[in-house]
């Protein structure tokens, strides 16, 4: 009877908790700049060249996650790089370069480049892609516009 009375309790109790909320994300990245966009990222410090994504006029990377609790952490616009990228430079046409920061705003103690040639520092302009305002919501998508281009600073046609 015991057995039976911590059966039935054991049940009720598993019965009662609600599922995991299931929340479903969808990140994606456009290039609508005119020009030949390569997403470089870094990883420890140092350009990933085996994972750069060659982004021409109108084509995108889209990533989707479904998270499913208990466990683990939300997904941001950063997933969509390799893990353990800090920082990913847009290179436009091996003409111009701005490199973003994935690290949060906050963020007091990030690995800095490493292996810099150009001397650039990362970008702190608005139209970081990884920034909250684009990356805050289950549903993202950041254009890369002809702006970014002219914005981005030139390397001498020597980027990558």
């Amino acid at each position: 009877m015991k057995k039976l009375l911590l059966l039935i309790s054991a049940s009720l109790i598993i019965c009662a908790c609600e599922p995991g909320h299931i929340i479903d994300y969808d990140y994606t990245i456009i290039n609508n700049s005119g020009k030949t966009v390569t997403i470089i990222p870094y990883v420890n410090g140092n350009k990933d060249l085996q994972n750069a994504i060659k982004l021409n006029q109108g084509d995108k990377i889209n990533k989707k996650y479904r998270y499913t609790p208990p466990g683990g952490a939300g997904y941001s616009m950063s997933n969509l790089l390799p893990n353990n990228s800090g920082y990913v430079a847009f290179v436009y046409d091996n003409d111009k370069i701005d490199v973003f920061s994935i690290y949060s705003e906050q963020c007091t103690n990030c690995p800095t480049i490493s292996n810099n040639s150009f001397g650039i520092k990362y970008s702190e302009n608005n139209r970081n892609p990884f920034n909250s305002q684009f990356s805050n919501e289950t549903n993202e998508v950041y254009y890369i516009t002809p702006e970014d281009y002219q914005n981005a600073t030139d390397c001498g046609g020597n980027c990558n």
